[in-house]
């Protein structure tokens, strides 16, 4: 019993908690739809937007307001017709990176006589999702839960709690030079944050070469640094140690190794080239030497 309760409970705080929930509503111009000649006082119609954050089509059948066969043909014309779509404000992203409304609950064309405004009847409504959320399951997920909470085909537009957000949609209907200038604008802005993203990525590539460039060039000063106090420690050690050496050495001794400083032979002076000139007539030459070079010359 308590278990049954407890469900009842739960299922009615959801139908509650999603009475409470607004719909949102979204006018396009008459440029939407399409159409087809009367059969027993309906037409066929078909509404097709495909600009974000909208991608579906709506088929079904529509009979003016007073049921003249003519009406809907002729207020296309004279921009009398508009449409109102009511959808829950749920948006989900699309295979292009834009976000698309999917939640459609229902669809109401109406006809305004320029002093008022009438809803059309519909009938067979069918709400289908196209590319790029055609095949999203969040999408189609969102679309399918919107069509079983709509309740009575037309309600939603009859409910008086709606009649403001009616009305102020429909004084601005989404035309299709719009919504292409707005789908412009939202790839624009994506465009423009991916470049802004690249250009990051890459400004943080180059500070962090420049890091890793500057942290090695301090590294090998450190290491230089190293090394060259290294050598001049060790340079000071081997003097201390040659002094440490000299103090230990006899007067006596000191004097023998200045003498044997003194005594090792010095470098031979390099020859000196010999002159040029005869060749027979070289200094050192006997006159004799010369007479035999000239002689043995001829």
């Amino acid at each position: 019993m308590l278990k049954k309760l407890s469900m009842f409970l739960v299922l009615f705080c959801a139908v509650f908690a999603f009475a409470q929930i607004k719909p949102s509503f979204q006018a396009f111009d008459a440029d939407y739809l399409k159409l087809d000649e009367a059969e027993h006082g309906y037409h066929h119609f078909k509404i097709q937007v495909s600009y974000a954050p909208w991608a579906f089509v709506a088929e079904g059948q529509v009979k003016a307001p007073q049921g003249d066969i003519d009406l809907l043909f002729n207020s296309m014309d004279n921009d009398q017709l508009y449409i109102e779509v009511a959808y829950a404000e749920s948006p989900v992203g699309g295979s292009d990176g834009l976000e698309y409304q999917a939640g459609i609950y229902d669809v109401m064309i109406y006809y305004s006589d320029g002093a008022d405004e009438f809803p059309t009847k519909i009938k067979d409504l069918k709400v289908s999702l196209l590319p790029p959320i055609a095949n999203d399951s969040w999408a189609t997920g969102s679309l399918a839960d919107a069509q079983e909470k709509r309740g009575t085909p037309g309600s939603v537009f009859k409910n008086p709690e709606n009649a403001d957000a009616i009305f102020q949609a429909s004084a601005r209907p989404l035309s299709k030079a719009q919504a292409q200038a707005a789908r412009k604008a939202a790839i624009d802005k994506q465009r423009n944050a991916e470049k802004a993203r690249r250009d990051s990525i890459a400004a943080a590539k180059e500070t962090a070469a420049a890091n890793a460039l500057a942290a090695q060039k301090t590294k090998e000063e450190k290491r230089a640094a190293v090394k060259a106090r290294n050598d001049s420690i060790a340079a000071a050690r081997r003097a201390e140690q040659q002094a440490a050496q000299q103090k230990k050495l006899t007067p006596r001794e000191q004097k023998q190794q200045a003498v044997q400083a003194r005594q090792q032979p010095k470098p031979a002076p390099a020859a000196r080239p010999a002159p040029a000139g005869d060749p027979c007539d070289q200094p050192g030459m006997t006159p004799l030497q010369k007479k035999r070079c000239k002689m043995n010359r001829k």
